[in-house]
């Protein structure tokens, strides 16, 4: 019933960031900023993600009490996604770094994933519409779907998300 849980809240989710990808690219979308708590939404989605990922450990330096002006459920869906993606990629073994730090005109949540599966650059294809990339884990193949949703939401805001490698893993930057 667990697992019945588990999937039916993630095929939800994935239901959802469709019909706003698509919603995004026709233009139809409310854009709703207002002041909210950025470092109780990293954390608040962290929590949500712990059950999809069981085995990943999330290793977090959030500075308290981020408030920044945005659209926090839109924000959310972007957060929800990226996390998503490093976890599917990370080798399960090692932990997510996971920092959240702002300066007076910037917030940076970045994501460490130390042993990833994939480069920087093939990671790349992740940011078209629908997307997806194939890698082999050790339970056998596996798909990542798409960060295009993401970087389009963080647009809307003026914000960015950046890979890089990152010794022996990759690094996200939003």
């Amino acid at each position: 019933i667990d697992s019945i849980s588990r999937q039916s809240w993630r095929l939800s989710r994935l239901i959802e960031h469709l019909f706003l990808a698509m919603r995004l690219r026709a233009g139809e979308f409310k854009f709703e900023p207002n002041p909210f708590d950025y470092s109780a939404l990293v954390l608040r989605s962290i929590a949500e993600i712990k059950p999809f990922f069981p085995d990943q450990v999330f290793k977090c330096d959030v500075e308290q009490s981020v408030t920044m002006l945005g659209d926090d459920a839109l924000l959310e869906h972007a957060i929800w996604i990226l996390f998503t993606c490093a976890s599917a990629l990370s080798s399960g073994d090692k932990p997510l770094d996971v920092a959240l730090h702002a300066t007076q005109t910037e917030a940076r949540l970045t994501i460490g994933v130390q042993g990833a599966n994939l480069s920087a650059h093939d990671i790349q294809a992740l940011f078209v519409p629908f997307g997806f990339i194939e890698y082999e884990r050790q339970f056998g193949m596996r798909a990542t779907v798409g960060l295009y949703l993401c970087r389009q939401i963080l647009q809307i805001h003026g914000a960015r998300l950046d890979v890089s490698d990152n010794g022996g893993g990759v690094r996200f930057l939003m």
